[in-house]
C-alpha cells in the first residue's frame, strides 16, 4: 500500500485527462479530500483539509512534515505573530490556536457555536485575530479572550483596509466596520 502522503502535492502541469492551463495532474494520485485552506508560515507551506488534517510541507522537498489533528474539517487558517502561531477554522464552529516552532495545540476557542456555517473567514485587525461564523464576526485579544461580538449574517469573507474591517456575505454585500 502507497503513502498518501507521497501524491498529496502534485507538483509539474504535464498532460493527462482534465490537464490544462494551470491545472496541475498526476496519474497515479488517488482520491484526496479537498484542500480548502493554504497558508505560508515561516519556511512551510502548510495546507488545512475537509477531512480535519492540517499538514506542513518542506517547501524544498515537498515532503510532509507533520500531520496535525485538528478534529474538524478545516474552512480557513491565519499565520498570527510573525509566524509563530497558526489559527485553523474549522466546520464546527471551533478556532485552534497552534505554536508553529512545536506544532502543538495551544488553544480551543469554542464561541462560533453554529454546526451550520462553522468558521468561515479569518483575518487580523490591530494584532488581533477576526474571526466569522454562526452570523457573527468575533474580535479575539491577545489573550484569546474574546473582546467583541458583532452581529453579521452569511458573512464568507474577512479583510482589512486600513485599519478597517471589512467583510463580505452571501448575499453580495460588502460592509465596511468601525
Amino acid at each position: 500500500e502507497e503513502d498518501e502522503d507521497e501524491y498529496a502535492v502534485a507538483l509539474g502541469g504535464g498532460g493527462g485527462p482534465g490537464a490544462g492551463a494551470g491545472t496541475d495532474w498526476h496519474p497515479a494520485a488517488p482520491p484526496m479530500c479537498g484542500v480548502v485552506s493554504l497558508v505560508v508560515c515561516r519556511d512551510a507551506l502548510v495546507s488545512g483539509s475537509d477531512d480535519a488534517r492540517i499538514k506542513v510541507w518542506d517547501t524544498l522537498s515537498w515532503t510532509c512534515r507533520r500531520v496535525l489533528d485538528a478534529k474538524n474539517g478545516i474552512w480557513t487558517m491565519r499565520v498570527m505573530r510573525g509566524g509563530f502561531e497558526l489559527v485553523s477554522g474549522s466546520v464546527d464552529g471551533t478556532l485552534r490556536v497552534w505554536d508553529t516552532e512545536t506544532w502543538e495545540c495551544t488553544h480551543t476557542l469554542t464561541h462560533h457555536k453554529s454546526n451550520q456555517s462553522g468558521v468561515c473567514a479569518l483575518a487580523t485587525l490591530e494584532g488581533k485575530l477576526v474571526s466569522s461564523g454562526d452570523k457573527q464576526i468575533l474580535v479575539w485579544g491577545p489573550d484569546w479572550s474574546l473582546e467583541r461580538a458583532l452581529e453579521a449574517k452569511g458573512v464568507w469573507s474577512l479583510c482589512t483596509l486600513k485599519s478597517r474591517l471589512v467583510s463580505g456575505d452571501l448575499n453580495g454585500q460588502i460592509k465596511v466596520w468601525d
